[in-house]
């Protein structure tokens, strides 16, 4: 991978255009060729770090639910119990993390994405029972910050376009034991069969060609016009995220990632989650609930080069915020990752 080919990532990680033809679009903002640029980035794919480019949903404006779950797994079951969660089609992410300086009581850490809070409530009670072991939920009572995007262009300008600083203020989300009528999203109806047809033709990533946009619609009985008008007004509606490129973070050398809980007083977590959402470095941020024996309430998910690199990001948002309280669950194994589907 050259220096070209991260000035093309960093450019389809923050918008793939909504356009006839995206790449050319891409292509002129580094003097290349529109062919050029589609054949750097089909070598990419191949086993590269561009895992896909497509719409990047919100699953809670879709009126999905979801909750961040733990496990505390005895070393030598590990293997079996991840086989046995990672069957389940909600869960997206299932991770083994290490606590760094501290013990933890779980290991075991995966995300669970359900239709419904009863959904989401039979699939945890049916893993408890197949595994024998109790898990513990943390679910999100505000989003300060997801954005997944990581430099790759060392000599760009650090700008929000490329490097994940895209920052909200805090939100409510839902999650079991929230309030429905504080979700954000689209009102019932305006999502129709044919907006859920192209979610779901696309939810895998678009074909990398001249047209994309055309080549799904054709599959689906639509003109690649309609596709992009569909897809801005989703994006208006907060239903996609964005129109983006996914990157494989540890094919593109950000090999070391911690999530950090923080023990934060309750009247300071939107200053200090959103002081810590301003990090290039952080790619989530959530406000949660507590559980006993685990009192941290707000999670941020660290990014870096090496481990040394992430202590030394975490160390100063400790400094710079005054949060001596927290605890760095450093990922040892990536059992499972996907995106969300519906």
């Amino acid at each position: 991978m050259d220096a070209t080919d991260s000035k093309i990532l960093n450019l389809l990680q923050a918008s793939f255009p909504l356009t006839e033809r995206p790449f050319a679009e891409i292509a002129a903002n580094l003097r290349l060729s529109e062919a050029a640029a589609i054949a750097r980035a089909q070598s990419l794919a191949m086993g590269g770090p561009l895992r896909k480019i497509g719409p990047i949903l919100d699953s809670r404006a879709l009126g999905h639910t979801s909750t961040l779950a733990a496990l505390s797994v005895p070393a030598e079951r590990v293997d079996a119990v991840a086989e046995l969660v990672n069957l389940f089609p909600g869960v997206t992410h299932n991770y083994l993390r290490e606590a760094e300086g501290k013990s933890a009581p779980y290991n075991m850490w995966f995300t669970l994405h359900a239709k419904d809070e009863v959904e989401l409530r039979a699939t945890l009670s049916e893993i408890e029972r197949q595994s024998g072991l109790k898990v513990a939920c943390f679910d999100a009572t505000k989003m300060l910050k997801v954005s997944v995007r990581f430099n790759l262009d060392e000599s760009a300008e650090e700008s929000d376009s490329i490097c994940g600083a895209q920052t909200s203020a805090a939100r409510p989300v839902r999650g079991i034991g929230s309030d429905p009528e504080h979700t954000p999203g689209l009102a019932s109806g305006e999502i129709d069969d044919k907006d859920t047809a192209l979610l779901r033709a696309t939810q895998d990533g678009l074909s990398i060609c001249a047209e994309p946009y055309a080549a799904v619609g054709a599959l689906i009985g639509m003109s690649g016009e309609e596709v992009t008008n569909r897809l801005a007004r989703m994006l208006e509606a907060g239903v996609v995220r964005r129109v983006a490129a996914s990157i494989a973070h540890r094919s593109a050398g950000f090999v070391a990632n911690a999530m950090v809980a923080w023990n934060m007083p309750e009247d300071r977590i939107d200053e200090i989650g959103n002081a810590f959402a301003k990090r290039k470095e952080v790619t989530h941020c959530y406000a949660r609930k507590t559980a006993p024996g685990w009192p941290y309430n707000l999670y941020t998910m660290v990014h870096g080069k090496s481990k040394g690199q992430c202590d030394r990001i975490i160390a100063g948002m400790s400094k710079a915020t005054g949060s001596k309280d927290f605890i760095a669950l450093y990922s040892t194994r990536e059992l499972k990752k996907t995106s969300f589907h519906i």
